[in-house]
């Protein structure tokens, strides 16, 4: 072999080795930096580590160790922002996602109120109507009873205390309510002295139900002695009967009726 062949073999073998040591001082880096970006950031980030070692790669192929670095560099910064660009894709979307959940939300809470609404309307109506049921009721009440006496007396039985009682409750429970008192005899004796003896009858009456609570003027009262008189003569147990107070209590248009009642 010449002088000028074994130069030639020489320096091929040089560049050779030389070739070698870039490559593996290219493998050597790129290690490195994958080894500080996954130390950097645990989680399992495939797209950075990629892009460092395309970079690397690339740089290594063009400029060798020094193109290595560079390109490693800018293969990590770009793949950092395709990165943040898919985080804001995705949190994008959640967004997305969280507007539609907050509208329906609001539409849901929009239907609840008009539900709501709906239902008070409906209890409004429904409390008209028991009002006026019960305005309707108390001004078809009509109630009657009767007061027995004893033959020409006026004061009242004690059985009939147990039955004013009553009928005071009931009237304090129905303020809107009127009392008419008709007082009555049986024929027996003067006409004039049966007349006075039903006054006194319903001025009993009266005066007990006002002890008990109600007002006067709520009170409405009439005599009428003996002059309305059915019983036929010498009934004793139609006269019975007969001697009595009537009380009636009527609303709403009670004095009108009341006063037709004679």
């Amino acid at each position: 072999m010449t002088l000028q062949e074994r130069f030639w073999s020489r320096s091929a073998e040089f560049h050779k080795e030389k070739d070698m040591k870039s490559c593996l001082m290219v493998l050597l880096v790129s290690m490195v930096l994958l080894g500080g970006v996954a130390k950097a950031d645990p989680r399992p980030d495939r797209w950075g580590k990629a892009g460092v070692g395309a970079g690397a790669a690339a740089g290594a192929l063009l400029a060798g160790p020094p193109g290595a670095l560079l390109g490693a560099g800018f293969g990590g910064f770009f793949a950092e922002r395709l990165a943040r660009a898919r985080a804001a894709g995705e949190l994008e979307t959640e967004l997305a996602m969280n507007r539609s959940d907050l509208d329906e939300l609001r539409a849901s809470l929009q239907q609840a109120r008009r539900e709501a609404s709906d239902l008070r309307a409906d209890l409004s109506d429904r409390d008209t109507r028991i009002a006026e049921l019960e305005r309707a009721r108390r001004s078809s009440l009509e109630i009657e009873t009767e007061i027995m006496f004893r033959t020409g007396h006026s004061a009242i039985e004690p059985e009939s205390d147990v039955r004013l009682d009553g009928l005071a409750r009931m009237l304090e429970e129905n303020p809107d309510v009127k009392i008419r008192l008709d007082g009555y005899a049986d024929p027996r004796g003067e006409s004039a002295a049966n007349l006075e003896l039903s006054g006194e009858r319903v001025g009993s009456v009266r005066e007990a139900l006002t002890a008990r609570g109600i007002a006067a003027d709520r009170i409405e009262s009439h005599a009428h002695g003996a002059g309305r008189s059915e019983a036929a003569t010498g009934d004793l147990d139609a006269y019975a009967l007969e001697r009595r107070v009537r009380v009636r209590l009527q609303a709403g248009d009670s004095d009108a009726r009341v006063a037709n009642s004679d």
